[in-house]
Order: structure tokens, then C-alpha cells, then sequence
């Protein structure tokens, strides 16, 4: 029955993008030109090619039903608001001229840079490599050529905390760390955790007492430190700027002054230096109830806060509506942000480092994530919540998603109905899938890989929040997925769950007693006989009904390229790893000098140069270890090609073994993935990655 009503969804789903594409193909009423660099260009004009606007905001107020805005290349910091809607069949289409590079920015350039005096840098060592300017906005993101640069924090690595010695409301002290001269501390963001809530309050450092290591607050928080469990960190200070790329902003002067130390110590003055200031809600939006739009090509960035979307309400949704090969970058908050909208169509973008979710939808219906590379955001990758029905998420590839705080590739909540997850490949994230509330799941042809928490977290419970009643998860059919290489929780599972001709590793498991099913899966044994065994109890573990998995085996896969095996940290040795040693939970004789490791799944060859108990050192090292004790090593071995592929190979045992006699598990093409090709065609589907996102900043901010 799920199968059929899925089915019967997908068929209305496709029906409803091919009208928007169908729209977005036919000829145009009209076409109005953006171009800023125009000689002629002006916002007062006709909006011709011959005579452009100068802005894009001026060309979408401009814009009727059937009307394309086509904007020519070049920097556009501005907000964007379009606020009418197409029709059926002529769209109001916004989109980059072909072949141009378009950006749409949340910043501003800040100048006038000079050198900051002893004085100004308040006690900091580095006050020579300081410089400074002076702007009329407060910001909270600094860019240097583009590149995200980090606000300056005590202690220098984040989500670290140092342990508070006492205080009350609105005092704190440690005469451990704060040891430092007078006025050195004044101005900057104090933020506590109490360690009985985890409630974090903040407030702004008004006074420094250096012979009490105290500091003072300016408003309370709601309840006095606990000496010796609530924990402290401070932002946004001078005199904490201890390396190049770091930043902080005073406020208290007008105008006010911003602080940078420049990567490479370079002159900024010769360097495009920008702060943000725009973008609070929504860099790109469209209208509440706005239809039958089109927008392509264009690069959204910076902004102050999510990057592109729309919302509205439950009488008054926004509708077809396709967003197509955009890059969405390096946004405070999410990257595309929607609520209460029908037959959205999110394909061919890219979304990455932006500091909350990638994609993030909520209130939607018949909406569709599809063929997207979503990577490095700060929280999750893409999301549907909220009474959310009848979507799908296809052919995505979600990777390194793992440095932020709360990072899943995928994550469901607060009852979502009707959902296909097909075809997509998780590689390198904090968790898979943290899915709560949802029902009438199709997981289907997906591949989780090098999860570093729970893979399927199918949270086990309903709940109830004030008046409203949230039911568990149920009807879930999990078929032909991969599942490798990853951490606890492999699978939790539910009742009404039917688990079928996948590949994944046996342990892990938790259930409740129900309606469920589960058969046909290759059970991943690394480093034991090729030859497939029957899985029973004593190798998955967890508690199964003896029906179950009968004809389900255990065996070493055969994938076509892969690790021998990937190790984690061994925790109770964290503090003693560092970027060259890192100490592993291993056995002896897992690893030899000269073994060539990849380090979460980088790609980037290293050879072990020493092995000793428990512990491997390698060359070249890492540039720090993560803070969450996240590293992971694979050892390849004598294999120099660290291009993963994990289908099976023609020997493999789960060849056949499915039900009906079909392969089991994913036929994923990582590689063809990863470069942006996802129907394997060799052309790349999406827009090229930028240079600033091909190597990502990552900063572990709170």
C-alpha cells in the first residue's frame, strides 16, 4: 500500500515540475536587461539592452508574467525582493546571462585601513600585525578575498571551554586563565554554560578586575555560575586576535572600529576586505503566495542571514517555483530557507558553507530536493519539517558535513508524511539521517558513508508539545542502500519498518516490537571470509525474531575501490593526539610503515611513518585535530588510488544475492557524484565550484 500511494505522489510530483520547466521554456513576453557596468546604465531608464537598470531590484519590481530578467555579469550588493508572480506557462524568470558570473552580495568593501597603535590593541602581543578601519555598521562576518575569516574567541579552539572558578548573575571568576592586565578583557562577549541546563547566556564584558581574575557582565544571566561545572568562553576582543584571519569589531565608538589581521600579513589596503551588512532575513526572496517563478544561475552570498527563499501561511503558500543552478554561499544562516510552499523545485545548485542548514523546508508539499552538491554548512545538510508531505530529496550528493555543531547529511521532524529519499550519497557527516515524526518513507538506492555518529537515527518515541501530539516514526521501507565505514547506531529501528536487500554493517541495532521486516542484506564483515555466512544473533547482536533475515549473509563486500578498514580515535587517548599521531582504536598488525591512510575521506595520500601500541604517526600531518575527537583513518594499504567506489565488485557476494536474485545495496558512482554528474552522462550537471569554496573554512563556531 505505501508503495503504491508513493508512487502515485512521485507521478503528481513529476507532473508538477515538468509545468514549471515547461514555463521556463517558452518564449518570453519581454526580456529586461541588469548591467551594472553599463555606460548607460540606470535605474530611471527603459531596462534595455541598450540602456540597462543598474540594479536587479529595480528590474524584478519591474517584471510581469512572462517577463525574464536577464542580469549581466559583475558584483550586486543589494537585497533582492521580487514581489509579483508568474502565471501558468509565462513565469517571471531571474537569471544570470549565460556563460556570466553574477553575484549577489550581503556585504559592503571597507577601507581606509591603517596600522593599529599599541594602545588600541590593548595589551595584545600582535599589535604590529594588526590593522584597523573604521565603519558605520555593526557586522557579524568579515571576508577577506572572499574567504570567511574567523571572529577572535578565548579559548582559540572552538566549542572548548574553560571551567568556571565562581561568580554569581553577573560575575565570573578564574584566576587560572584570567591573569591578564587591566582593561584587557573589557568590551568582549562573555558566554557561560550552565552545566545543570546547558542553557548559554551571554552578555558584555563591562569590567575587569586583573587582582580578583574577575570579570562583570552587563545583564544578568538566570542563574549564578556553579564554581567548578559551569564553563565560560569570550568573543570578539583586540586583544584575544592571536593569528592571521582573525577579526573583531568595537562598538562602543562611533564610528565603529574593526580589527583585522590579515592572512598572509598582507596589506588590506591592497586586498578586498568586506563585512556584512545586509541580508537580515533573506538575501533573495520572493513574495508570501508569489507563483510560477524562475530563478537561475545566480550566486548567492554573504548575506547576513539565510541566502534565498520564501514563506508565507497556510492560506496564502507560494508555488512553483524553481530554483536552478545557483550557488548559495557563505550565509550566516541557511542557504535556501522556504516555509508554506508548493512544487518547489531545488536542482543543479550548489549550497556550502553557509552556517546553519544547507536546505532547509518547512510547511511544504510536493516540493523536490534534486541533483544538488550541498557541502560544509554549519548545521544540516538539507531538512524537511514541520507538517511537511509529499517530497522527495533525489540524486543529491551531501558531503563533508561534519565540522559544525549538529551536523546531519539529512534530518526530518515534527511530522513529515509521504517522503522518497532516493539516490542520494552521504559521505563524510556528522550523522546520516536523525529523523523524527516522519511516516511513509521510501529510503531507497542511498549511500551512507563514513557517518561519524548514528547513520539511521529513527528517533523511538511520540511526544507531545504544549497542545500538539507527535507520532512516531512508521511505514519505512529501507531498500538497496550502502551503508559503510560508519560510527554507532547503524540502525535504529521502529515498528511498521521494512529492511531489504541492503549492504551495511550488522551491529548497532535497536528495535521495538512491531509490524516489521527485514531480509536480503549483505552484512558487512571487513576482514572475514569473502565467502557469505547466515547472519544470526551472535553476529548482529540486538534483538530479532528468528524469522527475520533468513536468507541474509555476512561476508567482506568487494567493493571496487575502498579502505581495508577505517579506524576511529580512541577516545580514552584523545588528549595525547595530536596532528601527526593520532591514537586509534586498532589491534596490532592493523597497520605497518608504510601503509598509505587517508584522513577523513580528503583523498590526500599519507604514508604511516611510525606504528606503536595503540597509536600510528604519519606523514604529512593534519592541520589540527578536530576538537570533537571526530578524525578518522582508512588504511588502504598498498592502494595509492583513494578514489572510492563502493559498488559492488563482479565477484562480490552480494552479486545475486538480493531478493528476486537482484544485486544488493547502492549502485552509486561516488566519483561521478562528487564532480557534480549525476546521471552519469560525463557532464557536469551543476555550476562550476568557486574558488573560494574549493577550499572550505571550517571554524567550529557555536
Amino acid at each position: 500500500m505505501m508503495r503504491t500511494r508513493l508512487l502515485f505522489v512521485w507521478a503528481v510530483l513529476a507532473a508538477g515540475a515538468a509545468v514549471i520547466l515547461a514555463g521556463a521554456d517558452l518564449a518570453r513576453a519581454g526580456e529586461i536587461v541588469v548591467d551594472q557596468n553599463h555606460a548607460k546604465a540606470d535605474d530611471a531608464g527603459p531596462g534595455t539592452a541598450e540602456a540597462p537598470f543598474k540594479t536587479i531590484s529595480k528590474a524584478v519590481s519591474a517584471a510581469v508574467a512572462g517577463d525574464t530578467v536577464t542580469v549581466k555579469a559583475g558584483v550586486y550588493r543589494e537585497e533582492i525582493h521580487i514581489p509579483a508572480s508568474g502565471e501558468a506557462g509565462k513565469p517571471i524568470t531571474l537569471r544570470a546571462a549565460p556563460g556570466e558570473r553574477v553575484v549577489v552580495s550581503g556585504t559592503d568593501p571597507v577601507t581606509g585601513w591603517r596600522k593599529v597603535t599599541r594602545e588600541e590593541a590593548r595589551g595584545n602581543p600582535n599589535w604590529e600585525k594588526l590593522r584597523v578601519a573604521e565603519i558605520g555598521w555593526k557586522t557579524r562576518a568579515v571576508f577577506q578575498d572572499g574567504r570567511p575569516l574567523p571572529l577572535s574567541r578565548f579559548p582559540k579552539v572552538s566549542k572548548t571551554k574553560l571551567p568556571a572558578q565562581g561568580g554569581d548573575e553577573t560575575r565570573l571568576v578564574d584566576a587560572a586563565h584570567l591573569t591578564q592586565p587591566a582593561g584587557f578583557w573589557e568590551g568582549g562577549m562573555l558566554t557561560v554554560r550552565d552545566a545543570s541546563t546547558t542553557n548559554y547566556d551571554s552578555g558584555t564584558i563591562t569590567g575587569y578586575d586583573p587582582e580578583k581574575h574577575e570579570l562583570l557582565v552587563d545583564k544578568p544571566r538566570r542563574v549564578a555560575v556553579e564554581a567548578g561545572k559551569d564553563e565560560y568562553y569570550v568573543k570578539n576582543l583586540v586583544s584575544i586576535i592571536t593569528q592571521p584571519g582573525e577579526w573583531a569589531i568595537d562598538t562602543s565608538v562611533a564610528p565603529h572600529r574593526l580589527y583585522v589581521w590579515p592572512l598572509g600579513d598582507a596589506d588590506p589596503n591592497a586586498l578586498l576586505i568586506e563585512a556584512g551588512c545586509r541580508g537580515r532575513r533573506r538575501l533573495v526572496s520572493w513574495a508570501d503566495g508569489a507563483g510560477h517563478l524562475v530563478i537561475e544561475g545566480l550566486e548567492i552570498a554573504q548575506g547576513l542571514d539565510a541566502g534565498i527563499g520564501g514563506w508565507g501561511d497556510d492560506k496564502n503558500r507560494g508555488h512553483d517555483v524553481l530554483l536552478d543552478r545557483c550557488i548559495v554561499r557563505h550565509c550566516l544562516g541557511k542557504g535556501v530557507e522556504a516555509g508554506f510552499q508548493d512544487r518547489l523545485k531545488v536542482r543543479h545548485s550548489i549550497v556550502a558553507c553557509n552556517g546553519s542548514n544547507g536546505v532547509s523546508l518547512a510547511y511544504v508539499r510536493q516540493c523536490s530536493v534534486e541533483e544538488n552538491l550541498v557541502f560544509s554548512n554549519g548545521v544540516d545538510a538539507i531538512v524537511f519539517g514541520w507538517y511537511s508531505r509529499d517530497n522527495r530529496a533525489v540524486r543529491n550528493c551531501v558531503y563533508d558535513q561534519w565540522s559544525m555543531s549538529h551536523p546531519d547529511g539529512f534530518q526530518t521532524f515534527r511530522n513529515v508524511d509521504n517522503l522518497l529519499v532516493s539516490d542520494n550519497l552521504f559521505l563524510n557527516v556528522g550523522q546520516g539521517w536523525q529523523c523524527s515524526t516522519t511516516h511513509g518513507i521510501e529510503l531507497t538506492g542511498n549511500m551512507f558513508v563514513g557517518t561519524r555518529g548514528g547513520t539511521l537515527n529513527f528517533t523511538p518515541r511520540d511526544y507531545r508539545k504544549g497542545d500538539v501530539y507527535f507520532a512516531a516514526n512508521a511505514k519505512v521501507a529501507v531498500m538497496n542502500n550502502t551503508l559503510a565505514y560508519n560510527g554507532i547506531n547503524n540502525v535504529t529501528i521502529l515498528d511498521t519498518f521494512m529492511v531489504v536487500n541492503n549492504v551495511m554493517e550488522p551491529g548497532g541495532w535497536t528495535q521495538k516490537d512491531g509490524h516489521w521486516r527485514r531480509d536480503w542484506n549483505l552484512y558487512i564483515d571487513y576482514k572475514g571470509p569473502a565467502e557469505p555466512r547466515p547472519f544470526g544473533r551472535k553476529v548482529g547482536g540486538g534483538k530479532f525474531a528468528e524469522t527475520n533475515d533468513a536468507h541474509s549473509k555476512v561476508a567482506r563486500p568487494k567493493f571496487r575501490n575502498a579502505p581495508e578498514a577505517v579506524y576511529k580515535i580512541n577516545d580514552k587517548k584523545f588528549s595525547e593526539c595530536t596532528p601527526a599521531k593520532l591514537h586509534l582504536a586498532m589491534s596490532p598488525g592493523d597497520f605497518a610503515v608504510g601503509d598509505h591512510v587517508e584522513l577523513n575521506w580528503d583523498g590526500r595520500a599519507r604514508k604511516v611513518t611510525e606504528v606503536g601500541a595503540g597509536y600510528i604517526v604519519f606523514d604529512p600531518p593534519l592541520e589540527f585535530v578536530h576538537p570533537y575527537g571526530w578524525d578518522v583513518v582508512g588504511n588502504w594499504r598498498a592502494n595509492e588510488d583513494f578514489a572510492l567506489d563502493l559498488r559492488l565488485a563482479e565477484d562480490s557476494p552480494g552479486r545475486g544475492m538480493g531478493e528476486g536474485g537482484k544485486d544488493v545495496g547502492s549502485k552509486i558512482d561516488i566519483q561521478a557524484y562528487l564532480r557534480g554528474d549525476f546521471d552519469g552522462n560525463g557532464t557536469r550537471d551543476v555550476p562550476p565550484v568557486v574558488d573560494v569554496l574549493k577550499h572550505a573554512v571550517r571554524t567550529w563556531d557555536e
